[in-house]
C-alpha cells in the first residue's frame, strides 16, 4: 500500500512540474507594450527575411502602405520578392530601435539601423557575406482594425557614423 501512495505522488509530482513548465512562463509574462509590439511588428519583418519567407515579410506591411517616393504594398512586395529571388535569405540585423508613439496611441515612428547580408553559410563555417548593406530606417506604423501594428510607410537612407557612433 505505501508503494502505490509513493507512485501516485511520483505521477502526481511530474504533472504539476510538467505543467508548470509550460503554463509558468505565459502566466508569469508581463502585458505587452505598445512600444514592444511595434518592435514586434519590425522584427517580424527581418525575421521573414532571413527565413526567405515572403509571407512573413509582408504580414506586417499594411495594404495601405504609401512611402514618400510614390511606392505601394504591391512595389515592396515586388522588390521584397525580387531580392529573395535573386540573394536567397538575407540575413538581418537590427541595431537598437527607438520607438515614439503619438498622444493618441494609434501611430508610432520607429528608428533604427539595419545590416542586411547575403551569402552568409553558417552550417559551413563560411561567415563572409557575398553583398552586405548597412541602412538607417525611419518606419512609420499605425494600428489597425485588427489591433495589429502595421508599416504604412518607411524611409531610408546610408548609415552615417552618427548613426553608429553616439
Amino acid at each position: 500500500m505505501a508503494y502505490f501512495s509513493r507512485r501516485r505522488a511520483f505521477m502526481l509530482g511530474v504533472v504539476l512540474v510538467v505543467g508548470a513548465w509550460f503554463l509558468l512562463p505565459t502566466l508569469c509574462r508581463a502585458p505587452v507594450t505598445p512600444e514592444g509590439r511595434v518592435r514586434a511588428a519590425v522584427v517580424e519583418v527581418a525575421d521573414g527575411l532571413s527565413a526567405g519567407d515572403l509571407g512573413a515579410a509582408l504580414a506586417p506591411i499594411s495594404r495601405s502602405y504609401q512611402d514618400a517616393d510614390g511606392g505601394d504594398f504591391a512595389t515592396v512586395r515586388a522588390i521584397l520578392w525580387r531580392e529573395l529571388q535573386s540573394r536567397g535569405p538575407i540575413t538581418v540585423t537590427l541595431g537598437p530601435m527607438e520607438v515614439d508613439l503619438a498622444e493618441d496611441g494609434s501611430s508610432a515612428q520607429a528608428s533604427f539601423v539595419a545590416l542586411l547580408m547575403d551569402g552568409l553559410n553558417v552550417g559551413a563555417l563560411d561567415i563572409r557575406a557575398d553583398n552586405a548593406d548597412a541602412w538607417h530606417f525611419e518606419v512609420g506604423l499605425e494600428l489597425e482594425d485588427d489591433d495589429e501594428w502595421r508599416i504604412v510607410w518607411h524611409e531610408r537612407r546610408g548609415v552615417e557614423p552618427q548613426d553608429v557612433f553616439l
